[in-house]
């Protein structure tokens, strides 16, 4: 998480935060490139969500929104 932050890829306006019921989930969203031969794409990829410390190990990241 450390390293997507700190990389000029990141997007800033696209880390986003979640709370319910208590629980929190964090998820952020920045640039990569993909090369296909002397093709490249530069696409959006989503980071694995994050799930604050005292919040691991309940279920919280494995929970779908709109459930």
């Amino acid at each position: 998480m450390e390293a997507i932050r700190a990389s000029p890829e990141f997007l800033p306006e696209l880390s986003l935060v979640a709370t319910s019921a208590g629980k929190c989930r964090h998820v952020m969203i920045s640039h990569a490139t993909i090369r296909d031969g002397e093709e490249s794409h530069r696409v959006a990829m989503l980071s694995p969500w994050a799930v604050a410390p005292q919040f691991q190990r309940r279920g919280v990241g494995s929970h779908s929104y709109g459930r």
